[in-house]
């Protein structure tokens, strides 16, 4: 599907179950899920529900998916295997939380490769003000990849525009601090 929107070309391809689109040739979102077959557990606790799964990623990296007393969070591992945890549960809210069923990669060709820059990723957290009517907030954190950190550099509030948003932040996250927890 080619899509022209703004002055901008949209190439979207779906590649064994990846989904890809590129703008103007530079800078691409890859999609990968973050739930169903596509991940598996690596560890499992039936008892307490907590749990680390495994996930698809692109460039050599991937994700680890954690839920620890019904929050989540993301461990990005790189292709040194080395661990970064982003700390969703400190860094994105304290709340109860879950995450979107997709994760973003923006990804940048580097010759025959493409290398991740950045990754968005949707958490939904439940307030429990009202307990029979918790509320639910829901955010896209932005985390840059970059040679020396990987870690959240912005935290999206959702409306109209947050996707937008999101990928522009990821865009220029490069440079940006990280959020400390």
């Amino acid at each position: 599907m080619i899509n022209k929107r703004h002055g901008c070309y949209l190439l979207a391809i779906n590649i064994l179950g990846v989904n890809f689109a590129l703008a103007n040739a530079q800078t691409a979102s890859i999609y990968t899920k973050l739930d169903g077959k596509q991940c598996r557990y690596i560890e499992r606790d039936i008892e307490t529900g907590n749990s680390v799964r495994k996930c698809p990623g692109v460039g050599g990296f991937h994700l680890l998916v954690a839920e620890d007393d019904a929050r989540m969070s993301v461990i990005v591992v790189d292709k040194a295997n080395v661990e970064h945890p982003l700390d969703y549960w400190e860094v994105v809210t304290p709340a109860f939380s879950q995450l979107g069923k997709t994760a973003e990669w923006r990804v940048q060709k580097k010759g025959h490769r493409l290398q991740p820059t950045a990754l968005i990723i949707r958490v939904n957290s439940f307030h429990q003000e009202d307990l029979t009517n918790p509320a639910v907030k829901s955010y896209f954190a932005v985390a840059k990849i970059s040679g020396k950190d990987i870690c959240v550099t912005d935290i999206i509030h959702n409306g109209k525009r947050a996707n937008l948003e999101a990928r522009e932040a990821a865009n220029k996250s490069y440079n940006k601090a990280c959020i400390k927890p």
